[in-house]
C-alpha cells in the first residue's frame, strides 16, 4: 500500500491515509533510554520521569557532556526515561568518623585518588579509632563536596546529679529518677557522655544505684539519658556558597528506634540512599557508649572522591546491551547521549 494517497469522496473532499507503520513513536508516549558518562548518579538503571529528578541525581548539564543534554531533551516532552551512567574507575570519597574515647577528629580518607568500592573492596580503615565511615552514595568528583557535621542526641532530665568517682550511688536534688529514668537506661553528667553507665535499681526520685562504680570524675550538676543516638547533618558546597541539605537521626544500636518505631540503625538509615553511603564497623558493639560517634563542630568534607578515566567505546555498548532484556525493559528509543563508534 503507498504511504500515502488521496480519494475524492465528493466534490473538493478527499482522504487522506497515510502508513504510519514506519513512524517512530513519538516521544510523549514512548519509553526513552540513555546511556553515557556523568560525574555523579546512580550506577545502576534508573528510571527518571522529570528533568528535575535527572538533575536530582546526575547533575546538572556538563559543556560537551551528551548524556545530560539528551536526558533532558528527552524529558522535555516525554515522561519515562531509563538512564545508565557509565564510569571507567572513578572512586568515592569518604570521612571517617572517630569515637569517643579518641584523641583523632572526623576527617577525610587518606586513601590515595579514593576507594573503589567502600563495601564490596576490603576497605582499610585509616583510624584504628574509627567506628563508621561515610561516603557519597556513588563514586565521582562531586564526594569533595559534601560534607557532615556529628552531634549527639542526648536527653537533658530534671534537676541537679551528683556522680561520685568510685561509688555506685547516684543522688539527686528536686530530680525524677521514678519518672523520667528507667533500669537498663544509661546515663551521664555534663561532658562525660563517654563513661556513660547502666542503671542497676531506682531506690526513689533523688537515689539510684548504677551498675558498677563511676569511672568519671566526681560532679555535680545537670544529668543526662544517653539514647545512643546522634544526628547527622548533610551539607553540600557550590563555589562559595555551603548549603546545609538534609539532617538524619542515628543510632550505631542495631535495634534502635525513633519515636515512630522506625529503625534509626545507622546502616538502614543510608541503605540505598541518595545522600550518603555508610561503613560501620560492627566489631565495634553499637550498644556501648565508648563506641558512640565523637562530636565534630565544624563541617568535614569527604576527601579523594575521583571521575576516573574517560568511558571507552565498548563500555558504552556493555552498558546499553543491559536493556536487551525485553521481559525486563520495555524501550522503544534508545539513545547513546552522542556516543558513535566505527568498530
Amino acid at each position: 500500500m503507498p504511504a500515502f494517497s488521496l480519494s475524492p469522496i465528493a466534490p473538493d473532499v478527499y482522504t487522506t491515509e497515510i502508513d504510519l507503520s514506519t513512524v517512530i513513536r513519538a516521544v510523549a508516549t514512548g519509553v526513552g533510554c540513555v546511556v553515557g558518562p556523568s560525574n555523579k548518579g546512580p550506577l545502576e538503571p534508573t528510571l527518571i520521569t522529570n528533568t528535575k529528578d535527572f538533575i536530582n541525581y546526575y547533575g546538572k548539564p556538563v559543556l560537551n557532556n551528551h548524556f545530560h543534554y539528551t536526558g533532558l531533551s528527552f524529558l522535555s516532552k516525554g515522561n519515562r526515561l531509563y538512564c545508565q551512567r557509565v564510569i571507567n574507575g572513578a572512586l568515592y570519597g569518604g570521612v571517617e568518623v572517630p569515637g569517643l574515647g579518641s584523641s583523632l577528629d572526623t576527617a577525610g580518607i587518606d586513601l590515595p585518588g579514593g576507594c573503589p568500592d567502600p563495601v564490596e573492596d576490603n576497605y582499610t580503615w585509616d583510624d584504628a579509632d574509627a567506628v563508621f565511615a561515610l561516603f557519597g552514595p556513588n563514586p565521582g568528583t562531586y564526594n569533595n563536596d559534601l560534607g557532615v557535621k556529628i552531634t549527639h542526641n542526648h536527653s537533658q532530665l530534671t534537676g541537679t546529679f551528683t556522680f561520685t568517682n568510685g561509688s555506685a550511688t547516684v543522688t539527686g536534688v528536686g530530680t525524677l529518677f521514678l519518672t523520667e529514668v528507667a533500669v537498663g537506661d544509661y546515663i551521664f553528667p555534663t561532658a562525660q557522655s563517654i563513661f556513660s553507665l547502666k542503671v542497676k535499681s531506682i531506690t526513689n526520685n533523688t537515689s539510684l544505684e548504677l551498675e558498677s562504680n563511676w569511672a568519671g570524675v566526681t560532679a555535680t550538676g545537670t544529668g543526662y539519658l544517653n539514647d545512643l543516638q546522634f544526628y547527622i547533618t548533610l551539607y553540600e558546597r557550590n563555589g562559595k556558597t555551603t548549603t546545609e541539605v538534609k539532617k538524619f537521626l542515628c543510632s550505631r544500636a542495631p535495634l534502635a528506634v525513633d519515636g515512630y518505631g522506625k529503625s534509626i540503625y545507622i546502616g538502614e538509615v543510608f541503605e540505598d540512599s541518595e545522600y550518603l553511603s555508610v561503613l560501620d564497623k560492627t566489631s565495634l558493639s553499637g550498644d556501648d557508649p565508648q563506641y558512640m560517634p565523637k562530636e565534630n563542630t565544624s563541617i568535614v568534607w569527604l576527601t579523594n572522591g575521583s571521575n576516573g578515566s574517560a568511558v571507552t567505546p565498548g563500555q558504552i555498548m556493555t552498558a546499553m546491551d543491559e536493556f536487551s532484556n525485553t521481559e525486563v525493559y520495555s524501550i522503544n528509543i534508545l539513545m547513546s547521549g552522542g556516543w558513535m563508534s566505527s568498530g
